[in-house]
Parts: C-alpha cells; structure tokens; sequence
C-alpha cells in the first residue's frame, strides 16, 4: 500500500518501531548541525553505518544490526590510499 510505512517490530513499551527510524532522526540532528556549521563525525559515521546496513539488506532490522557491519568491516581489507 503506497504512503504506508514498515514496521519491524514492537519497541519497549509496545509501539511499533519504524524501519529507518534512527536513520531519520539522525539526518534531522546532521541537517541541523550542518545549517548552523558544526560537524558531527560521531553522527555522519553512524549514518554511514546505518546506510551500509540498508545496502547490505539489513534494512528490516533494528538499529543493533550495526554490529554485523562493523564486525563484516573488520575482516575486509582498508582500501584507502597509502
């Protein structure tokens, strides 16, 4: 159903958690620090990992999916320049 949103599960209290969530909120707190001149790197990484999630296919899960992306980072080599 077009304009609906995914769900991946119930949070604490009960509520559905919406998929990308984090990743939403995230941008918000990046676009914010960004009009006013403050770099995030904290923030720009983690979204960098929640976007690498989503494009290894883990985007149904929930937010912990991360520690699989960074555990998959650490057995590949750097690719960065010398």
């Amino acid at each position: 159903m077009p304009g609906t949103i995914g769900f991946i599960g119930l949070g604490v209290m009960g509520e559905p958690i919406c998929r990308n969530l984090a990743r939403k909120d995230l941008g918000y707190a990046l676009d914010l620090a960004r009009s006013v001149g403050i770099k995030l790197e904290g923030a720009e990484l983690a979204d960098r990992l929640l976007g690498q999630a989503v494009d290894e296919g883990f985007g149904d899960l929930y937010w912990p999916v991360l520690s699989r992306v960074v555990a998959a980072s650490r057995c590949r080599p750097e690719t960065g320049a010398a």
